[in-house]
């Protein structure tokens, strides 16, 4: 009886006639213009060039000149049937078992034969590229399969920048089935440099998937800073078998996220069975950044969803955001806040403009010129129909959302204001102003409810509790405070920083707060007791800005150091950076869905990213819009 194995392969076998000028394949297959009848179809492809070479074969260069349209190029593998010079054969069942089974249509497009690069990449590239390597990995290791061989020059790169990242793992020359998920890996395989401690004898023996894990963290590590992880054998040895910590000084210097840093090196882990297993690593803080979208199978009747805040259904519409650099400014941009619904942004300029953009197109629809200096602040009321800007002209002013008429002027400060916000349930503004003080003002008449003192300096930034019950303030004189909205008696003061604190934000729990600040960080605070929780430190120059995603899950910072960066909320580590603005960025706001964040610059322009990828120079287009 044939086993498993044989059929397998047999049954993936190509016709082939090989001759000195071409290879020719033939296919039997159903055809429509014969009525579905099985007809032969061929194939005649010329060898071009050899483009890789391993131990016991040849990757040659084909070029397809008869029967395709669609394809015209593809790398060809050539193995040696001839025995060694010891008179064994060597066996390929391994390789074509894997072959056959990861071409199957569920696995195709992520494994290939392959080549490498030579170019060093930048984090988010590596991590895009890992991602697509674990994905691979993890097809591989659910069907108890290892590849044991793994290393850049098996990763083939189907596509780059300017276009998106693809790659797909390749060369299944020394790949094995496990039947027993516990089998211990026990023969040296593979390339040195990629090779797990256990397989030198350094420490226990662990399964084969688990040296594959090792090998995923020497790739990453070195397509970032196409160095190896240990310089010589004696390192490598050294923390092995003394338990020395993962070296991270290149990471360093190539400026790589401690979530980055946090993933190889629990990869690397000496003992095997405490290093991260593939469906472990793609949960990782690092990888999830890297989530490919997901497609729904159709359309939704209505091009609309449903979210519960405190009781209230709001509905909110699909939106394509425009991805990329909104210009039209003659100052600089201070602040941006999209509208609930995530269809428009609000903009506020040192040209004394507000300005409405389509969120979808980037295009200006409404100007609001009634200022008379420099606009600090803008923000939607959460039921959308009102902004409130906030200037150095000492005003407050509140305009019809939808036709850009001042509906009023909110007079009683006396010097610029800094800041403005809604309530949640849009009744009440706050504003914040270089004079000291916050005030409370009633949104629909806009009559003056009570003032807020005891900031020694001015005030820089206000917000609302989600629940509305407090009003947290930042300062020039260093500190955070929290108030009782209804009373305006202060709760507690929050002090670390070292110098001008330029914007605060809740966490939509409610839990947190996150404020940024001249001394160059952004902290995180317990809201109901004060206490720090952590400090998140990256940014170059004075933070401007910070904001929570609306999951809670990320908080976005705005620097002078011209960069925008995105933090994991929980741990604080940096997860990404957003380069593109030529001047300070003093605004950020995410769009309500979470998917798309927005920077105002003194550069004068406005820019849109994708909070995914990072990628502020793409247009992404919604399917069902």
């Amino acid at each position: 009886m044939m086993d498993r194995r044989s059929d397998l392969i047999r049954d993936s076998e190509l016709d082939a006639l090989f001759n000195t000028e071409f290879t020719v394949h033939t296919y039997r297959e159903a055809s429509a213009s014969w009525g579905g009848r099985v007809v032969q179809r061929q194939e005649y492809w010329r060898r071009v060039s050899r483009i890789g070479r391993g131990a016991y074969g040849s990757v040659w260069l084909g070029k397809c000149v008869r029967g395709r349209q669609d394809i015209e190029w593809r790398a060809v593998k050539q193995v040696s049937t001839k025995p060694l010079s010891s008179g064994r054969r060597i066996d390929y069942s391994r390789e074509l078992e894997a072959i056959a089974k990861f071409s199957h249509h569920k696995y195709v497009h992520r494994f290939v034969e392959s080549f490498g690069w030579t170019s060093p990449l930048s984090e988010e590239a590596a991590g895009d590229v890992t991602y697509q390597i674990l994905e691979g990995l993890s097809y591989m290791h659910d069907n108890q399969f290892a590849h044991r061989d793994l290393k850049p020059g098996n990763i083939l790169i189907k596509s780059c920048p300017p276009q998106l990242w693809w790659v797909k793992i390749g060369d299944f020359g020394v790949s094995k089935r496990l039947e027993n998920e516990t089998a211990k890996s026990t023969l040296l395989k593979g390339t040195l440099g990629f090779i797990a401690p256990e397989l030198h004898g350094f420490t226990p023996l662990g399964t084969p998937f688990a040296a594959d894990m090792w090998s995923l963290g020497e790739i990453s590590f070195q397509l970032i800073t196409k160095e190896p992880v240990f310089k010589n054998t004696a390192d490598f040895a050294t923390y092995a078998l003394q338990g020395q910590p993962f070296p991270s000084v290149d990471l360093l210097t190539h400026n790589v996220s401690a979530a980055g840093q946090n993933f190889m090196s629990s990869l690397m882990v000496p003992t095997p069975e405490k290093r991260l297993t593939a469906e472990q690593a793609l949960k990782h803080q690092w990888m999830k950044q890297y989530l490919p979208p997901t497609i729904q199978p159709s359309p939704p009747s209505q091009e609309m969803t449903t979210i519960s805040v405190r009781g209230q259904v709001k509905a909110q519409r699909k939106v394509t955001y425009h991805l990329g650099q909104v210009n039209g400014y003659t100052g600089l941009v201070r602040s941006v806040a999209f509208s609930p619904d995530g269809t428009t942004l609000a903009s506020g300029s040192d040209d004394k403009s507000v300005r409405v953009w389509d969120s979808a197109t980037g295009i200006q629809l409404e100007q609001f010129n009634s200022h008379t200096d420099v606009v600090r602040s803008v923000s939607f009321s959460p039921d959308g129909t009102t902004i409130a800007s906030g200037s150095s002209d000492t005003s407050v002013r509140v305009w019809d959302a939808a036709t850009g008429m001042q509906l009023r002027k909110l007079v009683g400060h006396t010097d610029s204001v800094m800041s403005v916000a809604f309530s949640p349930d849009s009744i009440v503004i706050a504003s914040g102003s270089w004079d000291r003080s916050v005030r409370i003002w009633d949104a629909a008449t806009g009559r003056p409810l009570r003032q807020l003192t005891g900031h020694i300096y001015s005030v820089r930034s206000v917000v609302f509790s989600p629940d509305g019950t407090t009003i947290v303030s930042s300062s020039g004189d260093w500190s955070v405070r929290i108030w009782d909205t209804a009373t305006g008696r202060p709760l507690r003061q929050l002090v670390g920083h070292t110098d001008s604190v330029t914007s605060v934000a809740f966490s939509p729990d409610g839990t947190t707060i996150a404020s940024s600040s001249d001394d160059r960080s952004v902290r995180v605070w317990d809201a109901a007791t004060g206490v720090q929780l952590r400090q998140l430190d990256g940014h170059t120059y004075s933070v401007g800005s910070v904001v929570f995603s609306p999951d809670g899950t990320t908080i976005a910072s705005g620097s002078f150091d011209k960069s925008v960066r995105i933090w994991d909320a929980a741990t604080g580590w940096q997860l990404r950076q957003l380069v593109g603005h030529t001047d300070s960025v003093r605004s950020v706001a995410f769009s309500p869905d979470g998917t798309t964040i927005a920077s105002g610059s003194f550069d004068k322009s406005v820019r849109i990213w994708d909070a995914a990828t990072g990628r502020g120079n793409l247009t992404w287009k919604n399917p069902w819009m």
